[in-house]
């Protein structure tokens, strides 16, 4: 998400709220300012609910000031994603990665870190805010709390055997790890990125490259063994395609 809101920041530029974007080539800022004025942008994504992620972007901002912040951004854009509906979202998707890839050709041909977190963000935006509306049908919480609470108090094995997060998965109770709401936002990321066809070809790489450019440390490789990590964990049939 930190991707995506610093797209939606930078790309009001000219409203004189920031001014990172002047690195940006004026066609790329251009491009960020017809996607964000598109009108079924506005309808599915506001730019005022968007604008209130850029807390999770400080540094002196806590865990539980960041939760709270994604917590109120699902709180009122959920309902509107709900009207809105998968094609949609999809649709917008689609223009901004238009809009991007060509306005900020440029930048993007440069590495540009900016114009790369934001075409990455829109890419990847479906399944983001698919799994951020996701809620437990007992306690009506985002299901997103509940996972992140779970997996940070889950016991950290005194070696390593994959990876720090993977191995807390891989040898933790499954009765607090296979839960619905984790099957479900799971389930909707990989088969997003995982499926045999160029649209998840492209939303795997867009992933990759997201999380090299915010300097989190997991590779292509990591990614697959935490799919088999969860079918392990959890049975063949916690997630929806398996076999992809």
């Amino acid at each position: 998400m930190k991707a995506f809101t610093i797209l939606i920041i930078l790309a009001i530029l000219n409203l004189g709220l920031v001014a990172p974007a002047l690195s940006l080539s004026e066609d790329c800022r251009s491009a960020f300012l017809e996607f964000i004025t598109d009108n079924s942008t506005e309808k599915c994504l506001p730019v005022k609910e968007v604008l209130r992620l850029s807390a999770i972007a400080d540094p002196k901002a806590n865990a539980t000031t960041k939760a709270n912040t994604i917590t109120t951004f699902a709180t009122n854009v959920c309902p509107l994603y709900e009207k809105c509906g998968d094609t949609e979202i999809e649709k917008i998707s689609e223009n901004g990665k238009k809009l991007i890839s060509t306005g900020c050709a440029k930048d993007l041909n440069t590495t540009d870190p900016i114009a790369v977190l934001a075409l990455s963000g829109i890419t990847l935006y479906p399944p983001i805010i698919k799994s951020l509306c996701f809620q437990d049908n007992s306690t009506k919480s985002f299901c997103f709390r509940e996972d992140a609470a779970t997996i940070q108090a889950l016991p950290q094995p005194n070696f390593t055997f994959i990876d720090k997060s993977i191995d807390k998965v891989i040898f933790s109770d499954p009765n607090r790890f296979c839960v619905p709401c984790f099957q479900n936002i799971i389930n909707t990321i990989f088969d997003f990125i995982f499926n045999p066809n160029d649209k998840a070809r492209e939303a795997f790489n867009a992933l990759l490259t997201l999380l090299e450019v915010l300097k989190v440390p997991f590779t292509s490789l990591q990614l697959s063994q935490l799919k088999t990590t969860v079918m392990i964990k959890c049975g063949f049939k916690f997630l929806d395609n398996p076999g992809i």
